[in-house]
Formats: structure tokens, C-alpha cells, sequence
């Protein structure tokens, strides 16, 4: 199943947030009262994992 936008944001958010997933889901547009939650929610994702996985073999790639 394609992401949503916001989900898509998400992903992206967490690479440039470093890993900080609460800081990513809030960047996306989440609320600061779920956005850890939904941060854990979304890391479960299988799309969401392959977009964090293939920044983290580019940044690999490019060592």
C-alpha cells in the first residue's frame, strides 16, 4: 500500500532529524501529544522502512 503524504513527510523527517522519531512526526505535521506513538506506529511501516533503508545504504554507498 502506497504512503500518504503526511507518511511519506514522516520518513523523510526522520532521516534528517537523525533518527529522532517523535521530532519527525511532529516535523510531518503530527500532533505533539501522539507524535511519539505515532512515530513508533510508523517505523513499523514496511514502506516507511524502505525508504529509511535505502538513504542509509546511499550514505553507506557514498563512504
Amino acid at each position: 500500500m502506497p504512503l500518504n503524504e503526511k507518511q511519506t513527510r514522516f520518513a523523510h523527517a526522520y532521516i534528517a532529524c537523525g533518527g529522532n522519531g517523535r521530532a519527525a512526526a511532529i516535523q510531518a505535521g503530527y500532533s505533539h501529544t501522539s507524535a511519539a506513538k505515532r512515530a513508533c506506529d510508523l517505523l513499523k511501516v514496511p514502506e516507511v522502512q524502505d525508504i529509511v533503508q535505502t538513504h542509509r545504504d546511499a550514505v553507506l554507498k557514498a563512504d
